[in-house]
C-alpha cells in the first residue's frame, strides 16, 4: 500500500505554496513523526492538525476539509501564474515517477 499512497515520487516537483495537509492527531495509520515527511519533501506545506484518528477526522471534522480546500484555492488564485513550459514537464514528470500499480 505504501508504494500507492507514498507521496515520496513527487517531492521536488509540485509547487506546495497552496498546499494543506491536514493531520489527525490519534492517527494509528498515519503516524505524525511522518507528518515531517510532508515538511521536509515539500518546503511550504502548510499542516493543519485535527485531534481525532484517522477516520473520525473524516466524519466529525469534514468542515475543516472544506475549509482547507478552499483557502488552497484562495491561494492558487492570488498565486503568480505559472509558465506553461514548467507545468507540461513538472506534469510529466510525476507521471513518470507514480508507482506501477
Amino acid at each position: 500500500m505504501e508504494e500507492v499512497a507514498s507521496l515520496h515520487p513527487y517531492r521536488g516537483h509540485i509547487d506546495t505554496s497552496a498546499a494543506i495537509v491536514y493531520a489527525a492527531r490519534r492517527d494509528a495509520y498515519v503516524p505524525l513523526a511522518d507528518v515531517e515527511t510532508f515538511k521536509r519533501n515539500w518546503p511550504g506545506v502548510e499542516i493543519r492538525y485535527l485531534d481525532a484518528g484517522h477516520v473520525m477526522s473524516l466524519l466529525f471534522h469534514m468542515d475543516h476539509y472544506c475549509r482547507g480546500i478552499a483557502d488552497a484555492f484562495a491561494l492558487l488564485s492570488s498565486a503568480p501564474a505559472a509558465d506553461a513550459t514548467t507545468a507540461a514537464v513538472d506534469t510529466s514528470e510525476r507521471a513518470s515517477a507514480r508507482p506501477a500499480l
